[in-house]
């Protein structure tokens, strides 16, 4: 095999080639990116007796996790929002896909759906209050409203562009509804749905927090707004650590299935 034929290989299998342009290593990027934000933070810590320094951050993230209230905050927090996450994607897989595939459904209810995408999530709070109380009921619901939408577009968009020639290959071999929802339709949407699972998480994730911080009986949201009202800039900041860091794992985790999907 040439070294020509060996690029293009490379290139076709998505993976670049090498390089000899002594690039420094991705992980010292982002290292180098992290120390950046922490100097700022230090910097401006200095500057505001109201902002946590990151050194008493830390420390009081540690107690936290060391008394247990931080944990189980967390772990409410995200029971609510995997419940309502779990329930957006029940609902908004098929409901995209029926939306799709048929013109008429699609001329009536994509335009309803773009305007619902616009309306500001914290408006449904009130209502859900009423509706639940401050209940982990309102909760979900909050998390599942907020994270349906972008599932719903993504599934849309992703079966409305399938190719003309896909779906003529599968009703050639007479595939049946469902195997063409799963084989054709559905599996080449699958990197717009997983762009939405991401959006949606996180969405969902902020909405849940912040239903918890105006009506809720535990979760992170609730400690948020304990921790300002008794002015305490550390620990306010340690608990913004952790959802800073639940959302990154989780938008990580799915970036990655993403990408092995891709290759």
């Amino acid at each position: 095999m040439t070294v020509a034929s060996k690029q293009q290989t490379r290139v076709r299998g998505g993976r670049p080639a090498a390089s000899g342009t002594g690039r420094p290593p991705a992980a010292l990027l982002h290292l180098a990116g992290l120390t950046l934000i922490v100097a700022v933070w230090q910097l401006l810590a200095l500057l505001s007796s109201h902002l946590g320094a990151p050194v008493a951050t830390v420390e009081a993230l540690w107690r936290g996790i060391s008394d247990g209230w931080l944990v189980e905050a967390t772990a409410d927090t995200l029971l609510h929002v995997a419940t309502g996450f779990g329930a957006a994607l029940v609902v908004g897989v098929p409901v995209g896909y029926a939306i799709a595939v048929n013109d008429f459904a699609y001329r009536v209810f994509d335009p309803l759906v773009q305007a619902y995408g616009s309306i500001p999530r914290i408006v449904f709070l009130p209502i859900l209050l009423t509706l639940f109380g401050a209940s982990g009921t309102a909760k979900m619901s909050m998390g599942f409203l907020a994270a349906v939408f972008p599932i719903l577009v993504n599934v849309i968009a992703g079966v409305r562009t399938t190719p003309k020639a896909l779906v003529r290959l599968g009703r050639s071999v007479e595939l049946t509804p469902w195997a063409m929802a799963v084989k054709i339709r559905l599996r080449w949407s699958l990197p717009l749905l997983l762009v939405g699972m991401r959006l949606g998480f996180g969405i969902g994730f902020v909405s849940v927090v912040i239903s918890e911080y105006f009506g809720s009986t535990g979760g992170l949201g609730v400690e948020l707004s304990a921790a300002y009202a008794a002015l305490e800039p550390a620990r306010l900041f340690a608990i913004v650590l952790v959802t800073v860091i639940v959302a990154a794992v989780v938008n990580t985790v799915l970036l990655r299935i993403d990408r092995r999907l891709s290759d």
